[in-house]
């Protein structure tokens, strides 16, 4: 929320809410967490999710989602860092981003969308439930190869990280290269990865996350405290 603006002779600011937690990629380092449980990525997404469909509906792409872009406010984790955002209803082409988090179409220089924060999206949740990147490379290059070869149907999971048929399906909606066949907003909105059923399946699924807690916690979410359940498990690790 924007409280404040001013200026000096040299510089303008901003006042805005304080972010007592940091940025989740700092978050993640300072308490030494790889990678979130299944159960806690999804309901660190439905958090990024709700803040998405807001911009999208006042034609706002961010161009630049990524971890450390998104801010840990008490039970809340917030999209910030709106540098390279813009207001558009239509298409542009303007390259502007962290090359590992976008688009193929927007490392081409080609016209692109709203869903080019779709894909950016699918890379940040790969890196929340697995720890690393889906594609990587020292030039564009070799990231669009990687690309090319192993997005969509292609895309290829780590072994050692167990996630169910949902979340795969999931990230190959958003992880396909072509945006005409890239997962659109409204299959975004309402996949069942954000299903009530999913959320407490996965939860009782991931070794290691307590079910009588999940269950307490998200029973809670009726009366609007699912985030409280966030809260808990990031506290946990």
């Amino acid at each position: 929320k924007l409280h404040e603006f001013f200026q000096s002779s040299k510089h303008y600011y901003i006042v805005i809410d304080y972010c007592s937690g940091g940025d989740l990629l700092h978050f993640m380092s300072r308490n030494k967490i790889k990678f979130f449980s299944e159960a806690e990525s999804v309901l660190l997404l439905k958090h990024i999710r709700n803040g998405l469909c807001q911009l999208q509906k006042m034609n706002i792409v961010h161009r630049d989602l990524k971890l450390a872009n998104l801010l840990v406010h008490g039970n809340n984790v917030i999209i910030g860092d709106f540098g390279t955002s813009k207001v558009f209803n239509g298409i542009t082409t303007t390259t502007v981003g962290t090359p590992v988090n976008m688009a193929p179409e927007v490392l081409k220089g080609q016209p692109y969308d709203h869903k080019s924060d779709l894909w950016s999206l699918g890379i940040l949740f790969f890196r929340m439930v697995f720890g690393n990147l889906p594609f990587y490379g020292f030039s564009i290059g070799d990231l669009l190869k990687q690309i090319s070869e192993f997005s969509g149907d292609q895309l290829k999971f780590p072994k050692d990280v167990n996630v169910c048929a949902t979340v795969k399906d999931f990230l190959k909606g958003l992880l396909t290269a072509n945006p005409k066949h890239r997962m659109t907003w409204s299959q975004f909105k309402n996949h069942s990865i954000f299903s009530e059923n999913h959320i407490i399946n996965c939860a009782f699924y991931q070794s290691g996350t307590d079910s009588k807690i999940f269950k307490k916690f998200y029973l809670d979410e009726t009366q609007g405290n699912l985030l409280s359940l966030s809260a808990y498990l990031l506290r946990k690790n």
